[in-house]
């Protein structure tokens, strides 16, 4: 069992200092991903930062609920997993070594900043409410129903062009106010790969050592 963890906490260790896929998406992993989006978040100038990206109202609600969908919700457990994974690796300690539990504490710390996140991106998107559900409506129409709901699909996409008009008439945050939330949210990024780069190192004292030894 203590190989069987050392083995797979340097497995972790590997995905998030190096290259996962080793293609050119590795970029989206780890450290390299979590700079990355740190980084696009500051952007104000190029088209892969947010500010181009999701610089207008409708984009930007969408791009910042995406984000805390893919945190929270789909494609990771709440905290970005950093939770379970601190609770593993309290666990798995009394078998390998306390430095799991140091590390523990670190991504434990991590994720409530990764949750924090999250809650900043969900609060500032509730207001997208109607605009959310007609395009999800419209989105299974065409996927289940296809041309044979096409007036159905005709009118919620005239819906959707209303609604558009009215976000960007009231746009709420303005350039300024979203330039300012991409700037709280890069400051978590950064925060949270301040972490984990100090979990990584307390792991690699202890567990990869030991499996190379």
């Amino acid at each position: 069992m203590p190989t069987a963890i050392r083995d797979a906490v340097a497995t972790t260790v590997a995905h998030l200092t190096g290259p996962v896929l080793h293609n050119s998406f590795d970029t989206n992993f780890g450290f390299s991903g979590m700079a990355k989006l740190a980084h696009q978040l500051r952007d104000t100038r190029t088209r892969t930062g947010w500010a181009r990206r999701f610089g207008a109202p409708v984009p930007f609600f969408h791009g910042v609920r995406r984000l805390y969908e893919c945190l929270e919700v789909e494609y990771t457990a709440p905290g970005a997993t950093r939770p379970v994974y601190a609770d593993f690796l309290d666990e798995a300690a009394p078998l390998v070594g306390d430095r799991l539990t140091e590390a523990a504490a670190l991504f434990r710390h991590s994720g409530e900043q990764w949750s924090r996140l999250a809650a900043l991106a969900l609060d500032t998107v509730r207001g997208l409410g109607a605009y959310t559900e007609v395009a999800e409506q419209r989105m299974a129409l065409v996927f289940s129903r296809g041309r044979d709901a096409e007036a159905e699909i005709r009118e919620l996409t005239r819906r959707l062009a209303e609604l558009t008009e009215e976000f960007t008439a009231e746009d709420q945050l303005g350039a300024v106010g979203r330039q300012e939330l991409f700037a709280a949210m890069a400051d978590l990024v950064e925060s949270c790969l301040e972490s984990e780069r100090h979990a990584v190192t307390a792991l690699a004292g202890r567990t990869i050592g030991g499996v190379s030894g």
